[in-house]
């Protein structure tokens, strides 16, 4: 009888640690699927483009985790700066954002190898060999992680535009314009003959009216557009100077590395759709933006491929070589970085399927030489 105690005994712990085991088990995979909720912030308003591409990325994660992930948002600068986007993610003030590589130069040098001009008018193949060259770049990974980010893609406008009061389609018709221009943008400018004037793109409308400037530079069409510039600078000017820089989509490293690994490649992926997306929904609103452009009087020039090939002769190799100058001379792997990024953009031009806002208007309304 005793022994058959000892028995049951013994049983009944076993029973006892199983349905604590059980409990246990049950509260960690409870916590496993606790909500996650994820602060992002952008300087740029709700309905902007770019912000729609990372609402189409973050209501994708939150459908693939099954509403696990979900995300609080803060839009016009209201929680964080243009300037501020990126160091205020790093420390944490939100855990994602948009930041423009304008104002990263300082803290993310290297990775500013894809501003330079000249060597791709194609969104497609832009975002496609930024993502393709950074997400295996070990330099570039370095950089941001250095900065507590992680990148989880680049968010680009379109291709430089020059816009004018006057039509400008030759070397000589550009020199001693005052152009409004920044950074390296301003650096090709300068090259080429011309005066770059620092300003806001808020003021560039008044400074073309009053004469402050004769032309702009440093966006895009459909920026130019949005902001009715044709209306005081009626030219708008395909030179083939490309694609000009872009938005990184960052989260912050310490958040990063604290995700489920899971719910880390749920993201990863719906990012690598999200470039695409961007890029349809750009091409999108340039389309809306070509009839706005041409209702508003806008003319549009595109610069002959001889005219072209003759402003790239001019500056290209002299912008490429003071960055990697520069580079070097921080002690920087310039040229090593230079030649992955050329041979990146090089292979995802030979796959772009784009057309320019400059093409759509060709093709609806014609265009001037």
């Amino acid at each position: 009888m005793g022994k058959n105690l000892s028995s049951l005994s013994k049983f009944g712990i076993v029973v006892i640690l199983l349905v604590a085991i059980s409990h246990l088990s049950g509260f960690a995979a409870l916590s496993a699927e606790k909500k996650i909720e994820l602060v992002y912030s952008s300087y740029l308003k709700e309905n902007f483009t770019n912000n729609l591409t990372v609402k189409f990325w973050m209501d994708e994660v939150t459908k693939r985790t099954n509403g696990r992930v979900v995300f609080k948002t803060y839009y016009s600068g209201t929680l964080l700066g243009g300037s501020e986007s990126l160091p205020g993610c790093s420390r944490g003030m939100c855990d994602l954002s948009l930041c423009p590589d304008g104002y990263t130069a300082d803290r993310t040098p290297l990775s500013m190898v894809q501003s330079l001009l000249f060597m791709t008018d194609k969104m497609d193949a832009y975002v496609k060999a930024i993502y393709s060259f950074f997400s295996t770049e070990k330099l570039l990974i370095e950089e941001f992680d250095k900065n507590n980010l992680h990148l989880f893609a680049a968010i680009p406008v379109s291709s430089n535009i020059l816009g004018a009061k006057e039509k400008i389609n030759t070397l000589e018709s550009l020199r001693n314009k005052r152009i409004r221009s920044m950074s390296v943008i301003a650096d090709t400018y300068s090259i080429l003959g011309a005066t770059p004037v620092g300003m806001s793109l808020g003021e560039v409308y008044d400074g073309i009216d009053k004469g402050v400037i004769d032309a702009y530079s440093m966006t895009d069409f459909t920026l130019a557009s949005m902001f009715r510039l044709y209306e005081v600078a009626p030219y708008m000017i395909d030179t083939g100077m490309g694609q000009f820089g872009i938005m990184w989509f960052v989260i912050n490293k310490k958040k990063w590395d604290r995700l489920p690994k899971d719910v880390q490649e749920i993201m990863t992926d719906v990012a690598k759709e999200a470039i695409n997306k961007h890029v349809e929904l750009y091409q999108k609103i340039e389309s809306d933006m070509v009839d706005k452009a041409h209702e508003g009087g806008a003319k549009v020039v595109i610069l002959s491929d001889a005219e072209k090939a003759k402003w790239k002769n001019t500056a290209a190799k002299k912008v490429w070589n003071k960055w990697i100058s520069d580079m070097n001379s921080k002690g920087l792997k310039g040229e090593y970085i230079f030649a992955g990024w050329k041979k990146a953009i090089d292979k995802a031009n030979m796959e772009s399927t784009y057309k320019s806002p400059y093409q759509i208007f060709s093709e609806r309304y014609g265009v001037e030489n």
